[in-house]
């Protein structure tokens, strides 16, 4: 996979001091892609043990770190004092993740599954999700046309797009982890944030003013 950008969450953990050590794996969703890609995390982790680690994934990125806090991470020697997770457009997020959906959106029934990381996990976990995230921040009521439309706007059953057509999943750029309107909880060591979208999808589309789209908004 390609290197995490400079600038992700504004490039809040982005210290210059900090050594950069990405983890190349096939972005291809199966099983036998993420279980090769946890091994390669978890040596990642087993090197350079007298230093501390941030690992970031975005994506299936982070399906990969819920894979290894759920099967390796219970039993691992890697000190949780010394290792930080940030999801990133977390398809596998407790709350919202599309793949904790059920039943799943049309065409995603060929995905593995999985529950997520443990709620008593030991090690510190960020998970923040873009309001409006196809993958990341689904919405609970699949037969809600007009909130799907917010994370997939063609919303066609017989040609699922997967909000490819929707900006929220592809950049985590311009928001940051401390930002003072997100919306954060915290279960265990587990801290969930939604940085929210303004306007939404679906008024952000719409051809007039911003006093319109800024009114618009919170109606729907």
């Amino acid at each position: 996979n390609t290197a995490m950008p400079q600038q992700w969450l504004n490039g809040d953990r982005f210290g210059s001091h900090l050594a950069r050590l990405p983890i190349p794996y096939v972005n291809v969703p199966s099983l036998v892609n993420l279980s090769a890609a946890v091994f390669l995390l978890d040596d990642a982790l087993h090197a350079n043990t007298d230093k501390k680690k941030l690992v970031i994934g975005w994506s299936m990125g982070a399906e990969v770190i819920e894979a290894w806090l759920s099967f390796i991470g219970p039993t691992s020697d890697v000190d949780p004092d010394d290792v930080e997770f940030i999801l990133t457009g977390n398809p596998q997020r407790k709350y919202n993740g599309v793949l904790r959906r059920s039943p799943l959106p049309p065409g995603l029934v060929f995905l593995y599954l999985s529950l997520g990381h443990p709620d008593d996990t030991p090690y510190t976990v960020t998970d923040i999700a873009r309001q409006y995230d196809f993958w990341a921040d689904h919405p609970n009521d699949r037969t809600n046309v007009k909130a799907l439309k917010n994370v997939d706007p063609l919303n066609n059953p017989s040609f699922p797009t997967f909000g490819l057509f929707n900006p929220q999943h592809q950049s985590y750029n311009d928001i940051g982890l401390n930002d003072p309107w997100n919306t954060r909880y915290v279960e265990g060591n587990t801290t969930y944030i939604v940085a929210p979208s303004f306007p939404m999808p679906t008024v952000a589309t719409q051809f007039t003013t911003p006093t319109y789209k800024a009114a618009r908004d919170p109606q729907l």
